[in-house]
């Protein structure tokens, strides 16, 4: 069993990765083609086994006309599902769909008109297989087409055997009926099971696709690429947030603001590559300092931070704003050299019923340049 099961990864991971290869570029459309892959490849086994079964099945169950009429059907069925796999492994996504259309709907015509027509064929059932696998084919359009198109050509069927006189052909077994109708309702509903459950997964995995995604934008969009905290735009959002928010219990929030110094010449003199590795650096050591999920950092200009603590008592914050100026004020060890910048910090208390966050920044900016005044 373990040679079974290994085989059986080998050959999933061939086909996925021939998909990603053709389809990758589409995430959507790689999703749709594994289905129909999927499908096309289980069609083609699920009628090897029948032709198998039809070639096998004793005479008293299954009369040897029947066999000769339905045996090469099957074949003819079999022929085209396995050559659309291999269009699809190969990148020909529309020629495979079409071809698996095209096959879908003269087979079934086929069987129903060599079983005695509408209404008599036992196959009557499965005239509801086009409409499916149109819709999952091609979308809503072609499904309501071949809605439409079904029951004119049962119509066209019933009119040529009452009006005309025409009589079908039945190559149904008369040795056992039951075996007929049996075998009828068990590959419809198999082909049906097949198809839906393919698209539920399909469905299912675009969804899971689409809000990954969707998620990785809005991090991208609330995220400063250069030093992975959040951008200005993210700032201001939590900013207003956290100022409406009630204070239930515990502090007010505690904006910090911080502005590098001595950083200009560094950018001036070695470019803005290693300028912009000495910001991503004091970037990760201001982050490092903040709770995770509970306080704020972020970049909100070309070489300005700034912070909001939340819960964060007048007691702490002298340790906190020290704690931040050791860690950036730390010599920063790059491949081009050693680099050393300065900082300057300004802190804002949020007061009880603030909801400005202009007038919370323009404080916390005032203590920041009157720091930076010191400093110089």
């Amino acid at each position: 069993m373990r040679w079974l099961k290994a085989l059986s990864a080998r050959t999933l991971a061939f086909h996925n990765d021939r998909l990603e290869h053709h389809y990758g570029h589409d995430h959507s459309h790689y999703f749709q083609i594994r289905v129909l892959a999927t499908i096309t490849l289980a069609v083609s086994l699920l009628m090897m086994l029948f032709l198998i079964g039809f070639a096998v099945i004793d005479t008293s169950l299954l009369a040897e006309q029947t066999k000769l009429v339905f045996l090469p059907l099957l074949v003819a069925v079999i022929t085209p599902f396995t050559l659309s796999y291999r269009a699809l492994m190969n990148g020909r996504d529309l020629w495979a769909r079409r071809v698996v259309a095209a096959t879908v709907l003269v087979a079934i015509l086929t069987a129903v008109g060599l079983t005695g027509g509408f209404p008599g064929s036992v196959a009557n059932p499965v005239l509801l297989l086009p409409t499916l696998i149109f819709f999952c084919l091609f979308g809503a359009r072609a499904g309501i087409g071949m809605a439409i198109l079904m029951p004119a050509c049962a119509a066209a069927m019933f009119l040529a055997t009452k009006v005309f006189g025409f009589e079908f052909p039945d190559y149904t077994s008369r040795a056992s009926p039951e075996l007929n109708v049996g075998l009828v309702m068990v590959t419809a509903h198999l082909l049906v099971a097949l198809v839906i459950s393919a698209y539920e997964s399909n469905n299912r995995r675009l969804a899971r696709h689409l809000d990954a995604e969707i998620a990785k934008h809005a991090q991208l969009a609330n995220q400063d690429v250069l030093t992975g905290l959040g951008n200005a735009r993210y700032f201001d959002q939590e900013l207003k947030r956290q100022l409406a928010a009630p204070v239930i219990e515990g502090e007010p929030l505690t904006l910090i603001v911080c502005d590098l110094d001595r950083f200009k010449p560094i950018n001036d003199s070695f470019g803005h590559p290693v300028g912009d590795q000495v910001l991503a650096a004091v970037g990760k050591r201001i982050g490092a300092l903040t709770k995770h999920g509970v306080d704020v950092a972020a970049r909100i200009g070309g070489d300005e931070f700034a912070v909001i603590l939340l819960n964060c008592a007048p007691t702490d914050l002298p340790s906190v704003c020290a704690r931040i100026r050791a860690a950036v004020t730390a010599p920063i060890a790059l491949r081009s050299g050693t680099f050393q910048v300065g900082i300057s910090l300004g802190c804002a208390r949020a007061s009880p019923g603030c909801r400005a966050p202009i007038e919370l920044m323009k404080q916390a900016d005032d203590a920041m340049y009157r720091d930076k005044k010191r400093e110089r």
